[in-house]
């Protein structure tokens, strides 16, 4: 899914991450783990952004968008985390 917003030059993109079954996980998978699900932002922040991007996560979310700005600092200008599920660590 995505979204975009014109107003002052902004655009704004959010996407359906992958899972078992119908979103794309591979078929052998039972799930995807957060590096997985991080290289997908990567990737479409490459492809369709250019620039480093404000990111912004929700729960599972938040620690995508930790996971990314580990691995690939250079695509964020800032993050908004929202509850990440921190306990997991």
């Amino acid at each position: 899914m995505l979204y975009s917003r014109a107003a002052g030059g902004l655009r704004g993109f959010a996407f359906a991450r992958r899972a078992p079954g119908a979103r794309g996980a591979p078929a052998l998978s039972a799930a995807t783990t957060v590096q997985e699900q991080s290289q997908d932002a990567g990737a479409l922040l490459d492809a369709l952004v250019g620039e480093p991007a404000l990111l912004v996560g929700d729960g599972f979310g938040a620690l995508v968008v930790l996971e990314l700005l580990v691995r690939r600092p250079e695509l964020a200008r800032a993050a908004v985390l929202l509850d990440p599920p921190l306990h997991a660590y």
